[in-house]
């Protein structure tokens, strides 16, 4: 054994060592880093009781925005940060009016302008199947018209992608008349928009979920995304990738002799 074997030994071990502590370290966080990876079921967030919610919207969701709408409008955005990285916006088009949402899947900016970000369009239903089955990807008075419930005094609708399944409510922001044709008519509607960890539907499938684990990824971390996650990522993943070319170096020189160092 040469003499540079002990020192290599033990600098194996602190890294080692270090290797495992940040493992453990990043796992144990897991939860407070990405909770959809881990949770599923009912959230009970505790949310404040509002006259649109059933029991079952108050022990599921556990996310929920709400913002007034006032036409005309370019955008709203409902942010769901920092709790969760999941930003939708709102659009009151003007011509021909109608609403619509996306869901923001990547920004540059994290929504500072200029707004430079791909979004998928949200698929609209009736949350009462019974009044009508369709799928809309916008909605206009009509819709919202025949979708009003009278007990929850809301036009309820479910609006999802791939990714992402969210229940919205749309109310007249006069609490005291309730009329959705006269809000719309007037150009002031408010749009409440809840989900819970459930309805983060199909985000990773299993062979995702071990990549992630094994390269200490997210794609979303700290509430960011787009570039800042990824050098955010970078620089979580850096010791232990750092330790890992550590090890396989060690490894290598020791069972080949005439590599330097060896």
């Amino acid at each position: 054994m040469s003499e540079g074997h002990p020192v290599g030994v033990t600098s194996m071990l602190i890294f080692s060592v270090c290797y495992l502590g940040i493992f453990f370290l990043l796992m144990g966080a897991m939860p407070l880093l990405a909770p959809e990876l881990l949770y599923s079921g009912k959230g009970y967030a505790n949310i404040q009781q509002k006259e649109f919610l059933s029991q079952d919207d108050i022990e599921s969701i556990k996310y929920l925005e709400g913002y007034n709408l006032t036409f005309p409008i370019s955008t709203v955005t409902h942010n769901f940060n920092p709790a969760i990285n999941v930003k939708i916006v709102t659009n009151w088009v003007i011509v021909n009016p109608y609403i619509g949402l996306e869901h923001i899947t990547w920004e540059l900016w994290d929504g500072s302008y200029p707004y430079i970000y791909r979004s998928d369009y949200m698929n609209f239903r009736f949350y009462n199947l019974t009044i009508n089955q369709q799928d809309y990807y916008y909605l206009g008075k009509t819709q919202l018209v025949s979708a009003w419930e009278p007990e929850y005094n809301a036009s309820i609708f479910t609006a999802s992608t791939t990714s992402l399944k969210t229940k919205c409510w749309f109310t007249d922001t006069n609490t005291t008349r309730n009329n959705i044709n006269d809000a719309w008519d007037d150009g002031e509607i408010t749009l409440s928009i809840g989900f819970g960890y459930d309805d983060l539907t199909i985000s990773y499938n299993a062979f995702n979920l071990v990549g992630l684990l094994l390269t200490f990824q997210r794609p979303d971390i700290f509430g960011a995304s787009g570039t800042t996650a990824i050098l955010l990522n970078m620089i979580v993943a850096l010791p232990t990738f750092l330790c890992i070319a550590y090890l396989i170096y060690y490894f290598i020189t020791s069972i080949i002799p005439f590599i330097s160092g060896a």
